[in-house]
């Protein structure tokens, strides 16, 4: 009888499984009629499958739970991001158009639209896409500030150089509270070229992935 048990008892993680013959379970349920102390065990260890499986999905349901707020807080910092930088850039438009020394607020405009300019380019990182975004806007933004940095300091100026600048001249705007126009070009190429280098190698990054999927 004490082999039989031993039998049974090796049996029963599989037959709770549904992972043993059909043989092999018309052996167990056989057994378990007339055998109380491997009924007994049997209700014990489905109890405790049971409750592993019932933390596992708890778990599984947290983990997703988290992802998920993951997302949704990026999505919004995303949004957010985008959304100040161009109210800053609207903002700044009629004082560099006019081209007079900046007002304090218009200074805080520029520090805020540099902060969010940072935040996106952190926070488009890990998606493909928003990563194009952010390159372009450091692309565009390093090629207005040296091109008109250059055109400033050769005495060049045309239609395209004035247009080329816009994307210079109206975003760090806020920096004639302190600097001059060459002064405001120079800072804006400094932190373009920086921001280019960062948002070009996490596209190229996304890109390696994007091919191995």
């Amino acid at each position: 009888m004490q082999m039989e048990c031993d039998v049974i008892r090796d049996l029963l993680p599989l037959y709770i499984d549904n992972a043993c013959s059909e043989a092999s379970r018309r052996l167990v349920e056989t057994h378990l009629v007339s055998c109380e102390n491997c009924r007994k065990l049997y209700e014990e260890m489905r109890l405790d499958t049971r409750k592993d499986f019932s933390l596992a999905a708890r778990e599984t349901d947290l983990k997703a739970r988290k992802q998920l707020q993951g997302i949704t807080k990026n999505i919004t910092g995303v949004v957010l991001s985008l959304t100040v930088m161009v109210l800053c850039f609207a903002a700044n438009t009629g004082g560099a158009w006019m081209g007079d020394p900046a007002h304090p607020w218009q200074f805080l405009v520029t520090l805020l639209y540099v902060v969010f300019w940072g935040i996106f380019s952190y926070l488009s990182r890990k998606h493909h896409f928003l990563c194009g975004i952010a390159f372009v806007i450091s692309l565009l933004s390093a090629i207005s500030s040296v091109n008109s940095l250059i055109r400033i300091l050769l005495g060049w100026g045309d239609f395209t150089s004035a247009f080329l600048s816009v994307f210079a001249s109206v975003p760090f705007y806020g920096l004639r509270l302190f600097l001059s126009w060459r002064g405001v070009y120079l800072v804006g190429s400094i932190l373009s070229v920086g921001w280019l280098l960062y948002t070009s190698r996490n596209w190229r990054r996304m890109k390696r992935l994007m091919g191995k999927k």
